[in-house]
């Protein structure tokens, strides 16, 4: 883990990408169900995990996991992004700030490919997706209160389900 990590070095930078909790779990369900690792509707999939386990084991709370780099890693050598801002219009000044923070130097990267690459699957049907939002509560609450520039996807979650 982390103490081995930075017993090899010292100085070590951590990047802390968080995604949306709940188009997460979608995007995880959607490509589960292209490998056909499950045969059930996607709705009723994540229904069913969210109901069987408290805190879903693939989607850790942003704050259990940033709290547990944070006691080997000093805060300042923890760069926390949002990955919504890497295939938005914001994919320049996000990575040019994730290069600032490496000490490296960058590039223009908008209109690259990967900046356009998304996943195609269908809307998460509202019923389901607040289920999901209040599932991951701790998550958003903490994004909302730690990281600044909160995606539009978020706040909307935010905004209407919490």
């Amino acid at each position: 883990g982390f103490e081995r990590i930075l017993a090899l070095f010292p100085n070590a930078k951590m990047i802390f990408p968080i995604r949306n909790p709940a188009d997460n779990i979608w995007s995880r369900a959607a490509h589960s169900a292209r490998r056909k690792r499950h045969d059930e509707p996607m709705e009723d999939h994540i229904l069913r995990r969210l109901e069987a386990v408290a805190n879903d084991a693939d989607v850790p709370p942003a704050p259990q996991i940033y709290n547990n780099a944070a006691q080997y890693v000093s805060p300042e050598n923890i760069h926390t992004l949002y990955t919504e801002h890497l295939f938005s219009d914001q994919a320049d000044d996000t990575l040019a700030k994730l290069c600032d923070f490496l000490a490296i130097k960058g590039g223009p990267v908008a209109k690259h490919e990967f900046t356009r690459n998304r996943g195609s699957y269908h809307p998460m049907p509202e019923h389901v997706r607040a289920v999901a939002v209040q599932h991951f509560a701790q998550s958003y609450h903490w994004a909302f209160k730690n990281v600044p520039n909160l995606p539009e996807n978020w706040q909307r979650d935010i905004d209407t389900y919490l």
